[in-house]
């Protein structure tokens, strides 16, 4: 193998795993080495990747041979140089020798112009029914496509840190649980979004204006859910675009440090296991290992989720997003519930020992 960089130093094969975990990688025990899906870049071969254990250096066998050291590996995936916070994940110190200048190819996202927002019609009927005003909508820049991969959708444009669109996610109009097609449809790569977040009005970021005012950040799953926020008031909230904590996510909360993070995924209570809720707390969990738990709270919603909640306040229900605002989280049976559930949905081993450490932690 023509390695184009080499280590040093031994690692600690139990912290090494436990740090790329935290990640999200997947790791296949092999002997000496990992293989995993490579999700620094989106990819879903589960043996994209090589990892050794005692050293951490890494390949991607879909860019070739070349072999890097870990450190570039948790650099990417979190999108960041900033060694602060590729510490939180990599505590340890390594030193890299170079034996060959390293050409790096750049894999770069597709940017689509503003103008291409003038396509979309402002036939958006579908979520003024759900009770989302007009300058709620106009806030998102949201409207119907008529053609394209993304016909008789509502599209919300993605917008990047530079404030260039980088991806779109559209909600399907005519939908139910029996269609043949998906409810949410996504152009770009999703694992690389923090929406919210880049959206500006009058050279503005208005949520994370809202954000370093009231100091919290609310986690949800949908845009659905964060309009209905946006709606009553708590415009400092991200989307995860499903369940889970994306690795670009989870470094721009690091940037964001908030005193408070609120994870309120789908309270799916009437369902015989409730997504919503373990997905919570795998989440949580996820998260304990760059912030401190006290930081962290699970609080779903009152309803199955946030846009239900907006229609029961249409209904009559004024309070109900005070109520939710206000409720009051017992830190000591939420960290036994969650350890709880850790240990009844066969948590991956990382998980299910911050769990037990958070549990022992209140003895």
């Amino acid at each position: 193998m023509n390695k184009t960089m080499s280590q040093t130093l031994t690692l600690d094969p139990t912290q090494l795993k436990s740090s790329l975990e935290s990640l999200g990688y997947n790791l296949k025990d092999c002997g000496s080495y990992w293989r995993s899906s490579a999700i620094y870049r989106g990819g879903d071969n589960a043996t994209a990747l090589k990892i050794y254990k005692n050293s951490g250096v890494w390949t991607d066998f879909a860019s070739g041979d070349k072999s890097f050291p870990i450190k570039r590996l948790i650099s990417l995936t979190l999108n960041t140089k900033d060694d602060s916070v590729i510490d939180k994940y990599v505590k340890f110190d390594l030193q890299d020798i170079i034996s060959n200048e390293v050409k790096e190819k750049i894999e770069m996202e597709k940017i689509y112009p503003e103008s291409i927002l003038e396509n979309l019609l402002p036939h958006l009927d579908f979520y003024s029914k759900k009770m989302i005003s007009p300058d709620t909508l106009n806030f998102y820049k949201c409207g119907y496509a008529t053609a394209g991969q993304l016909f008789r959708r509502i599209v919300f444009p993605i917008y990047n840190s530079q404030g260039d669109i980088h991806g779109f996610s559209a909600r399907a109009t005519v939908w139910d649980k029996d269609s043949a097609f998906p409810k949410w449809k996504h152009m770009g790569r999703k694992t690389n979004w923090v929406y919210p977040l880049h959206i500006k009005r009058g050279g503005i970021e208005t949520v994370r204006e809202k954000i370093a005012e009231t100091g919290t950040v609310i986690i949800v799953e949908s845009i659905g859910d964060s309009m209905a926020l946006y709606e009553n008031g708590y415009s400092n909230n991200l989307v995860t675009f499903g369940l889970g904590i994306s690795s670009k996510l989870c470094s721009t909360l690091v940037e964001l440090n908030p005193d408070k993070i609120i994870i309120a995924y789908n309270n799916d209570s009437k369902s015989e296991l409730n997504h919503g809720l373990v997905s919570s707390c795998k989440s949580y969990l996820q998260l304990c290992s760059v912030f401190d738990h006290t930081k962290l709270s699970i609080k779903l919603p009152l309803a199955n989720d946030f846009s239900d909640m907006n229609l029961l306040k249409s209904e009559g229900q004024d309070n109900i997003f005070d109520k939710w605002n206000d409720k009051v989280i017992n830190k000591e049976a939420q960290i036994k519930k969650i350890y709880e559930i850790a240990c009844q949905n066969d948590f991956n081993r990382f998980l299910i020992k911050k769990a037990e450490e958070l549990k022992d932690s209140l003895v």
